[in-house]
Formats: structure tokens, C-alpha cells, sequence
């Protein structure tokens, strides 16, 4: 049991810094995302300095989770809304739309199963 959970806060750990080191290195940075690729580069600089993502990649990371942890997903980028403010305006939605698909496929099965037996 102690195995199983230390494995997978290890997994958990190991996944979030992936999807972190992906984004990092995915093309494009950020202040070109929010529509200022006619700004000059001093300014593209401070909106990267403002995000704290002049900073080097394992001190991001581990700004952002601690953060994560104490329940702080920080801002969107694009927006400028708190993400767990986001999160909370679909998560209803998402739980609706995953249930019914449950039920759909539940239902489908069990068709194709008696059709099967049948």
C-alpha cells in the first residue's frame, strides 16, 4: 500500500513536469500569444519579467508547484483570469457532458452484448 503511494506521487510528480518542460519548450513564447508581435523586444522582455518566465525552468517549476499545491493555478496567460476560476466556470459542464457519455456507452454495450448473445 505504501508502495503504491509513493509510486504515485511520483507519477503524479513526474507527469506535471513533463506537461511543464513540453509547454516551456513548445514554439512561440507567451507575449507573442496575447497579440504583441509588433512590440520590440524590450517589451516582449518585460511581459516575460512580469511572468516570471525569464527565470530558469526548474526554479518555474518549482514556483508553480508550490503554488499548485497551496490550491494557486495562477493566471491565464491569454486571459488574465485566475485558471482555477476557469476551472470552476466549466468543471459542471464537463462533469454533465463526461456522465452522459458514460451512460451512452453503458447503454451501447449492453445493446451490443444481447445483440451478441442473441
Amino acid at each position: 500500500m505504501l508502495k503504491r503511494l509513493v509510486f504515485s506521487i511520483f507519477i503524479a510528480f513526474f507527469s506535471t513536469f513533463l506537461c511543464f518542460v513540453l509547454l516551456h519548450f513548445s514554439k512561440g513564447s507567451i507575449a507573442y500569444a496575447n497579440g504583441v508581435n509588433s512590440q520590440s523586444k524590450e517589451f516582449i522582455q518585460r511581459i516575460e519579467q512580469n511572468l516570471g518566465l525569464d527565470k530558469p525552468l526548474l526554479e518555474q517549476y518549482k514556483i508553480w508547484l508550490f503554488r499548485a499545491l497551496k490550491g494557486d493555478l495562477g493566471v491565464s496567460f491569454l486571459s488574465g483570469e485566475s485558471v482555477l476560476k476557469l476551472i470552476k466556470e466549466r468543471i459542471f459542464n464537463t462533469f454533465i457532458l463526461g456522465f452522459g457519455a458514460l451512460m451512452l456507452l453503458f447503454l451501447l454495450s449492453v445493446f451490443l452484448a444481447l445483440l451478441g448473445y442473441y
